[in-house]
């Protein structure tokens, strides 16, 4: 409890000014040294900003100067993002599927497909999962399948955890035919392609930079441990998934039905608790979440929730469903980061704009290149 409360107060002084991102992150950095304790640093700031509150003229003038220039820094970064060279479009995923391996001081990614078969890029390209081939005895065996290798550092002096990720979509071809999963199979795959579901099969960038911030930023580090994470168009669900690894009580993982049952294979493959790691399909038309969330959250709103790559317009609808749904199941004290990577029409300037005016206060937390990596509260 106390934890929650320090947060709390340093986001505040953050919002006056009285603390720098840099700053917070040395101080959630001395505390997992055990140089400090959480009692002294909430006795501490919350002291400073009581005392800046009481000055004359302080308080909601410097809050609101505060709110105006982070609009400003979210305005350029956005903009900026726009900016960059269409070339620079998502190189991870680029990378993953031309056989290109990515690394960094906290995450490894590099994608496993059947030997004999087309390259993953030529398949995608053509939209035949299982183009090469030769042998349908392979489909639904692990030999006939595309993974994810996945390895994730969860402190900077940590040792390296492994996940394996089945990913794309050669399980839902017809292997006495050979057929796309368009061609054939339930209604729910007979979208696979039209709707977009084939893009929450992959790995794409905004994931990936959304890993490295939990990951990195040491005070989400520590506001993930003991949460309950609820991710929303989760894909191959690699956030949820570190966020489980680093100690969420519970992780929630929802999509379409086609993804998620991949996503549990997941969670069933690399041994984590099925009690605590949940995948299922969330359905985003207006009400129909917070009942199915109820079930699993007791009727409390989570305490995180995480989302990539669902903001845009022309594949998520124009009237932002993302927005309607965190307006239905967040509370002032759930803590909400989205990624997402810049594209030609995606509506992210008016998605923001909306979500100002149903009282959520967007901060910026990374650019790179086309991505984005945002926090959202609900304040009012």
């Amino acid at each position: 409890m106390q934890e929650e409360e320090l947060i709390a107060v340093l986001d505040r002084a953050r919002q006056l000014g009285l603390l720098t991102e840099r700053a917070e992150d040395l101080l959630w950095n001395a505390l997992d040294d055990s140089e400090t304790t959480v009692e002294a640093l909430l006795m501490q700031w919350t002291a400073r900003v009581e005392a800046f509150d009481a000055e004359p003229g302080h308080g909601a003038v410097e809050l609101d100067e505060a709110l105006q220039a982070t609009t400003f820094i979210l305005d350029e970064a956005l903009q900026a993002a726009q900016d960059e060279p269409i070339a620079h479009k998502h190189p991870i995923h680029a990378a993953l599927c031309t056989d290109r391996a990515y690394a960094s001081s906290w995450l490894e990614l590099c994608m496993r497909s059947p030997a004999n078969w087309e390259p993953l890029e030529k398949r995608l390209r053509s939209l035949d999962p299982t183009s090469g081939c030769f042998d349908p005895t392979e489909l639904g065996t692990e030999a006939g399948r595309d993974w994810v290798e996945v390895r994730v550092r969860l402190s900077p002096d940590a040792e390296w955890r492994a996940l394996r990720l089945p990913a794309y979509a050669a399980h839902l071809v017809d292997g006495s035919q050979m057929w796309d999963p368009e061609a054939s199979g339930t209604p729910a795959e007979s979208t696979f392609w039209s709707d977009g579901t084939w893009s929450g099969s992959l790995v794409w960038d905004s994931a990936v930079h959304v890993v490295e911030f939990m990951l990195s930023d040491a005070m989400w580090r520590r506001r993930v441990r003991g949460a309950c994470v609820l991710e929303l168009g989760c894909g191959l669900a690699l956030p949820g998934l570190v966020a489980h690894l680093l100690g969420a009580r519970a992780v929630l993982l929802t999509d379409r039905r086609v993804i998620t049952d991949m996503v549990g294979e997941a969670v069933a493959i690399n041994s984590l608790p099925a009690e605590t790691v949940r995948a299922f399909e969330l359905d985003w038309a207006p009400g129909a979440a917070a009942p199915v969330l109820a079930t699993h959250l007791g009727g409390g709103a989570p305490d995180v929730i995480v989302s990539c790559d669902c903001i845009f317009a022309d594949l998520f609808d124009s009237n932002f469903l993302l927005l309607d749904v965190l307006s239905e199941i967040a509370s002032p004290a759930t803590a909400i980061l989205l990624g997402f990577e810049r594209r030609p029409g995606d509506g992210v300037e008016r998605f923001f704009a909306q979500a100002a005016a149903r009282g959520f206060r967007t901060t910026l937390r990374r650019r790179s290149q086309r991505v984005l990596v945002c926090e959202l509260r609900l304040v009012r």
